[in-house]
């Protein structure tokens, strides 16, 4: 029978993952030659910090789960970084620690950790793998990590466990890689949001990180039927080319924020498009009149949207787009002043003299 080491490296290969990166200690290492022979690379970093955001970066473009790798202890807790920050980002990762041998953790005090707690905070799931159903378990670690909200997963594996043979007692057929799709957007729910924009004279749309590549497309037609201003996200940066008519920042914590949030002050609505308050170190979203378009829910603890548009966002964006929504109010000479003031705020500024 296959090593527990050798069914997760060989349901990694099955889910599409082709590096690891990580710094390895000698508990990890039987998975890390599992990987290998299996036909995954794995990248070696000088610190496991690195190694995770490595992962999230992969995430974040591929939008599957990036992997990264480490020993136990301090290691595992040197990675967390990375993994704390796929968290806030939503980027799909799987983190994969040695934990103590089984055999060895009731009495053992040398780098035992209570990793699951370590990790629990700031991941969407946490396992210790047993042995048993190994590929089940990590193809539903797949699944959560991609499914929306995605995030990191930390899957733990024992040194004993790792070179023991796997006990298969269920169909592992049965648990997906991929997460169902997002539902589309009901056409009540699409009525609904039609007529409340219909009552807003000076809207701003605001781009975000739960957009993608696949929508970018229908939010072009949604930006250019309604024809106010735009605003992006960090996060969202690309899902507007900058140089669009319609295109008027970054908001959310970055040069030039002051300007930004006095003219948001200006609108009658926000219309969050993808818009996830992650991303924001301000509050002008809970201040202020604001509608959601998105695959999920953005409410969170006191913060409610007045009306929130869940489901598929193309189909949502291009209903919306044949809803003859507008004209709308905003003065052409208004928008040009916001343009020179923003460009004034984030100019470099005019220095003289030597220099350093």
């Amino acid at each position: 029978m296959p090593t527990c080491a050798h069914v997760l490296a060989k349901t990694l290969k099955a889910g599409g993952v082709t590096t690891l990166f990580g710094l390895p200690g000698g508990e990890i290492l039987n998975f890390v030659e599992a990987a290998k022979r299996v036909g995954i690379d794995f990248l070696l970093t000088r610190h496991e910090a690195t190694a995770s955001l490595m992962a999230d970066a992969t995430g974040q473009m591929l939008r599957r789960p990036g992997v990264c790798v480490s020993t136990l202890g301090p290691g595992a807790v040197n990675m967390t970084l990375g993994v704390a920050n796929a968290y806030l980002d939503r980027s799909p990762l799987l983190a994969i620690t040695a934990s103590t041998a089984t055999s060895a953790a009731p009495y053992a005090t040398h780098q035992n950790l209570d990793l699951s707690a370590v990790y629990r905070p700031f991941t969407k799931a946490v396992l210790t793998l047993d042995g048993q159903d190994t590929e089940a378990k990590v193809r539903r670690a797949f699944r959560t990590a991609m499914t929306p909200r995605m995030g990191p997963v930390h899957i733990a594996l024992p040194s004993d466990v790792a070179c023991a043979e796997d006990r298969q007692t269920v169909d592992p057929s049965g648990e997906a890689f991929e997460p169902p799709p997002i539902p589309p957007p009901s056409s009540e729910a699409i009525a609904k949001m039609s007529s409340r924009l219909r009552t807003s004279k000076r809207p701003i749309l605001i781009l975000g990180l739960d957009l993608g590549v696949s929508d970018v497309a229908a939010v072009r037609r949604f930006v250019e039927a309604l024809n106010v201003p735009v605003f992006v996200t960090p996060k969202a940066k690309g899902m507007l080319a900058e140089d669009h008519p319609n295109f008027f920042g970054v908001c959310a914590g970055v040069s030039g924020d002051g300007a930004i949030v006095d003219f948001l002050a200006s609108a009658d609505l926000l219309v969050g498009v993808g818009f996830e308050p992650v991303e924001s170190e301000k509050l002008w979203h809970q201040t202020m009149p604001i509608v959601s378009i998105g695959p999920l829910s953005i409410a969170s603890g006191s913060f409610r949207p007045e009306l929130e548009l869940e489901g598929q966002v193309v189909t949502s964006l291009t209903a919306l787009s044949q809803a003859e929504l507008g004209p709308f109010a905003w003065d052409p000479t208004e928008l040009v002043v916001f343009r020179q003031r923003l460009a004034s705020v984030v100019a470099p500024a005019k220095t003289t003299g030597q220099g350093l």
